[in-house]
């Protein structure tokens, strides 16, 4: 067993869920500068975000609720907003069950 091979591929690994996670955040309209609010046009099942593309993006189902819920801890949250972003960026996957 190769320990520094697998040593790197969790880094790795971790790193890249980061990303994903801060990626997912932001077509949600959640950034570590701003949380933006849905489109007027967004109903309770159906919300959509401006993320500067031709179309905004939607969620549904279960991603609104995950949504809610993390913007719901980053308003409990005592640091700054950059900070608690941050933070929660890297648990947001146990938050969509738990928060």
């Amino acid at each position: 067993m190769n320990k520094t091979a697998i040593k790197t591929f969790a880094i790795w690994a971790r790193n890249k869920l980061i990303d994903d996670i801060t990626y997912k955040a932001g077509l949600l309209g959640i950034t570590d500068k701003e949380i933006k609010p849905p489109l007027p046009q967004s109903s309770s099942t159906v919300q959509f975000f401006d993320i500067g593309t031709k179309d905004p993006y939607a969620i549904t189902g279960n991603d609104v609720e995950q949504r809610r819920k993390l913007v719901e801890a980053l308003a409990n949250k005592d640091a700054d907003h950059a900070t608690a972003f941050k933070t929660l960026s890297k648990r947001w996957l146990t938050l969509g069950s738990t928060a």
